[in-house]
């Protein structure tokens, strides 16, 4: 084993240094003191021995949370050593018993999250002072342990632990499940964080670059001034923008071990002040709009970015989220906005017809659509949200603070009676009974308009409005020019072709058992949502070939493979005008290496090697294995 120490006659840079270096040698053994008890994370490590316990039962619950914690991997096993033969082990022992028995008594594992609650940490610390000063015997600090954990403490606890849960007996985890899935398929992924932080970073003259050997780790030697500068209310959100950054990742799963990597995404503020700068300087062209090429359009369309919220009656937001619409030969159809990135700009903007050009500058049109078939909807859905979530919300206010105020009439009237007991006169013990009555009223009261004024803000945030959508951007995008498109093979596009191929795809699927939901006109980045028991399945990209030949993803079918991985399948299906022929992939990212067409912004994958990497698909038989 390697062996490295962390103790308190160590500087802080050499305290870091021993950290990596625990983690860089593999086998590896940290000896510290209660300097490492706390502000080090040791993740990576899943094994302590506790050989010198403290006092404090708090501090032993901080030395668990080093290895403890988020992103720890294996299951932790901690060993508390206690020389029970000592007067010291003797009160550690009692104490780690009271822990045993107040887990098996609260029936849950929880029992470290009131660790001060059942001995209290200050408590503790008298006691053995008091030992140590002979004030006491070893018998009263025992009894007095025992006495901190009785029956009414229990009970009282266990109530505490049962009113913080109120809210998880109420969880729909079916709905929780879909919200998290749905929230997974529309987040921004990593690799829309990076391609655009870069692209807009060296673009105001900044220098990043990828290290050597470490795909997705990247460093800044030097951030520009101009970058640096951030208004105040900027820096008061975010914090302030630092000048290097050795090592930085967009990506959680970069991160892995690192202990000194940096996550950069929104609401880091490197990554904040950079979308400040683009939004002072581009914001203007996004809303005068722009001219692109679609390589799959066979029509002009035009397509905004809509935002739509929602506000409470608090005049808070409940809700916000952007919209693409897109607009094509008379008709509207709602979209999301990655649509955008399958785009590719012409060197130089072709003429638009009038009509186009009328069309494109006709945002009340766009509005009046999105009222309906946009905004309503959205609306109905935080609304319903929202009226789960309060409901909830005002059952625990009102059972909490109810609690507290009825614990405080108990006080009250316990006090009354005291006083009812005393004789008339100003007797001290009289004197400070009505003090502490006098207290406890004014908690009363301070908690009955606590309780009102929750309670309003709550009938408050029922009454919702939707905020009129803003349009904050437009764009006309056009088919490629026919001499563009012919230079590259696989990317002639048939909407007869690929309607075919969808039908065999969701033939399958339902031959297969599943239920299949269509998603081919809002640019998800895949065509096919299949569903069994109800949960997703598979998100399966569906292309079609006349006869058979090359196939070409777009960015955002490429990277929605490269995220859901084993999830994400592309169907093929080949000879869709004479006899379909489907071919199945699954997690086509990690089987496929397609040529990147710059000219026309796709992914190539040759015909043969999409063949190699496929499997046979009948809806009837199921898959069996192609020979390649």
């Amino acid at each position: 084993f390697h062996c490295c120490q962390i103790h308190g006659g160590m500087p802080l840079l050499k305290r870091i240094e021993a950290e990596r270096e625990f983690y860089e040698h593999i086998p590896s053994i940290m000896v510290a003191t209660e300097a490492a008890g706390e502000g080090i994370n040791l993740q990576f490590c899943s094994l302590m021995v506790n050989y010198d316990l403290p006092w404090n039962p708090n501090r032993l619950e901080q030395r668990m949370g080093r290895i403890h914690r988020y992103k720890q991997k294996k299951e932790v096993m901690i060993f508390n050593l206690v020389a029970s033969n000592t007067r010291e082990g003797e009160v550690m022992e009692l104490l780690l018993d009271k822990l045993k028995e107040m887990r098996t008594a609260l029936g849950s594992d929880r029992v470290y999250d009131v660790i001060g609650e059942i001995i209290p940490a200050p408590s503790l610390d008298a006691l053995m002072k008091d030992w140590l000063a002979r004030r006491r015997t070893m018998s009263e600090i025992l009894a007095e342990i025992e006495l901190q954990t009785d029956e009414h403490q229990i009970a009282r606890i266990r109530a505490d632990m049962q009113d913080k849960a109120l809210g998880s007996r109420y969880i729909d985890m079916s709905r929780l499940a879909h919200m998290v899935q749905q929230s997974k398929e529309r987040r921004l992924m990593p690799e829309y964080i990076e391609r655009f932080f870069i692209e807009a970073y060296r673009s105001f003259g900044g220098t990043i670059s990828e290290i050597k050997g470490h795909k997705g780790l990247w460093t800044i030697g030097r951030v520009p001034p101009e970058i640096r500068q951030q208004s105040e209310a900027q820096e008061r959100r975010y914090g302030k923008v630092g000048q290097v950054y050795p090592k930085l990742t967009f990506s959680k799963e970069q991160l892995g071990d690192y202990t000194d990597v940096e996550f950069v995404g929104p609401g880091h503020p490197l990554f904040e002040a950079v979308v400040e700068r683009v939004l002072r300087e581009f914001g203007p062209a996004l809303r005068q709009g722009a001219v692109f090429y679609n390589a799959d359009a066979t029509e002009p369309t035009i397509l905004w970015l809509i935002k739509s919220g929602v506000e409470d009656g608090r005049g808070q937001t409940a809700g916000e989220r952007l919209f693409a619409v897109h607009y094509a030969a008379g008709r509207y159809r709602k979209s999301q906005p990655y649509a955008l990135l399958d785009l590719k700009a012409p060197e130089s903007p072709p003429a638009l017809p009038d009509d186009l050009n009328a069309a494109a500058v006709d945002e009340d049109a766009a509005i009046e659509w999105s009222l309906d078939e946009v905004v309503a909807p959205y609306f109905g859905e935080i609304e319903g949200r929202r009226k789960r979530e309060l409901a909830i919300k005002e059952k625990y206010v009102r059972k909490s603070l109810q609690f507290l105020i009825s614990e405080s009439n108990k006080k009250i009237a316990k006090y009354d009676a005291q006083l009812r007991q005393l004789p008339p006169g100003d007797d001290p013990n009289r004197l400070n009974i009505q003090g502490n009555r006098a207290k406890e009223e004014v908690r009363r009261n301070e908690l009955t308009h606590r309780l009102a004024v929750r309670l309003a803000e709550i009938e408050q945030e029922r009454h919702l409005s939707e905020k009129p959508p803003e349009i904050l951007g437009v764009a006309v995008i056009m088919p490629l020019p026919a001499q563009v498109m012919a230079g590259v093979g696989g990317m002639q596009n048939d909407p007869e072709v690929e309607a075919i191929a969808v039908e065999e795809a969701k033939k399958y699927e339902i031959g297969q058992g599943r239920k299949v939901v269509s998603v081919e006109e809002e640019n998800c980045g895949w065509d096919l949502t299949s569903l069994k028991g109800g949960e997703v399945d598979r998100y399966i990209e569906v292309k079609g070939r006349a006869g058979a030949g090359d196939v070409a993803l777009t960015p955002n079918e490429w990277i929605k493979a490269q995220r859901f991985g084993e999830q994400y399948w592309l169907y093929v299906v080949a000879n869709c005008k004479t006899k379909p022929e489907l071919n199945l992939i699954q997690n086509p990212a990690a089987k496929l290496v397609p040529r990147e067409e710059v000219s026309v912004v796709r992914y190539v994958v040759a015909q043969g090697e999409w063949r190699k990497a496929a499997v046979a698909g009948s809806s009837v038989e199921g898959t069996q294995e192609v020979g390649s």
